[in-house]
């Protein structure tokens, strides 16, 4: 019994809409016509006395052929008008321009499709869909390019990260064997020496062609203590006094310090015998140091301009940093010796 009562309740709902739809249906063919009529009366009267005067018509000229075809015209246009008023009214949703202001529209009738209108419409419609949706793919195109430029740089600092954790313990170890097995004789030589070749597995820029070098503090000059990829020559003859070189302006400033591209011509720091004679044109330097008191300075290499990061700075710094606890360790060893 509910059951029939929904069903003639939805019949009765659906011809009242019906006899609403046929209702505004007429109203809107009706109000087109009215429209109409009042727009080509205000356009075809001054227009008709136009033509009358040019053509020599006066109010007393008697009916004729003429005359009924522009009648036949005129109604023809007035139905034709009123259609395609009417027409665009119900496929449109948008409000009925009135010239001084606009009314909602209600006519709109999102079912009826009136020829090449409708398609025109629909045409309209998704190309504007179309537009936003590429819009919106290339929105999605530059956030997967960015997002993926970011997880690549994450990647790239976890690889980093991980091989700073595996060096570490790989120092550690070391240093716990050498001292456990009484090596201090070459405790220091061989913990510095593993700590540059470490060093140079976690800088981001990660190419082939980077040198290391630890000088160490020797009186009134930097001597070269440990190195990697340096020629045996450069070890022995490069000392520098303080202020003096790349090396001996961070041993003065006591700053960590990148240079990345190197101006061989005009700074100071790199000409002469100071010059790079295997051509490197980025450097990075930082103090071995406790508080003031500068042990050494360690510089790192890099044949290619802008071959360093300060990322890699903040990473180096733990690299420095062991040095400085290694030469402390080899002073302190010295001075108790009595040397």
């Amino acid at each position: 019994m509910r059951e029939k009562n929904e069903v003639e309740d939805a019949e009765t709902k659906d011809t009242d809409q019906k006899g609403i739809s046929k209702l505004r249906l007429f109203l809107c063919y009706l109000l087109a016509a009215a429209f109409g009529l009042f727009v080509m009366y205000a356009i075809g009267s001054p227009a008709a006395a136009g033509i009358n005067f040019l053509m020599g018509y006066s109010g007393d000229q008697e009916w004729s052929w003429f005359t009924f075809y522009q009648w036949v015209g005129f109604g023809t246009l007035v139905i034709l008008f009123t259609v395609y008023l009417g027409n665009k009214w119900r496929a449109s949703e948008d409000d009925i321009k009135a010239g001084v202001t606009d009314f909602s529209n209600p006519f709109y009738d999102p079912d009826f499709e009136p020829g090449t209108y409708a398609l025109q419409r629909k045409y309209q419609h998704l190309r504007r869909e179309y537009m936003k949706t590429q819009l919106y793919l290339q929105r999605v195109i530059r956030n997967g390019k960015a997002t993926h430029e970011k997880l690549f740089e994450i990647q790239e600092s976890l690889h980093v990260f991980i091989r700073h954790h595996d060096n570490a313990n790989r120092l550690l170890g070391s240093a716990s064997f050498l001292l456990k097995n009484g090596e201090r004789d070459r405790f220091v030589d061989s913990m510095l020496h593993s700590v540059l070749n470490e060093c140079t597995t976690i800088l981001q820029r990660d190419y082939n062609d980077k040198s290391i070098a630890l000088y160490q503090v020797d009186g009134e000059h930097l001597a070269m203590r440990s190195y990697s990829r340096i020629s045996a020559e450069s070890a022995a003859t490069r000392k520098f006094t303080k202020g003096e070189g790349f090396a001996g302006s961070v041993w003065e400033s006591n700053e960590p310090t990148i240079e990345l591209s190197i101006d061989v011509e005009n700074d100071s720091r790199f000409q002469g015998i100071l010059r790079p004679k295997h051509g490197f044109k980025s450097i990075l330097g930082l103090p071995i140091s406790i508080g003031d008191d500068v042990l050494g300075v360690l510089c790192l290499q890099c044949e290619r301009e802008n071959g360093f990061t300060q990322e890699d700075l903040r990473a180096v710094t733990f690299y420095a940093n062991c040095c400085s606890l290694i030469l402390l360790y080899d002073k302190l060893s010295l001075e108790g010796r009595g040397s």
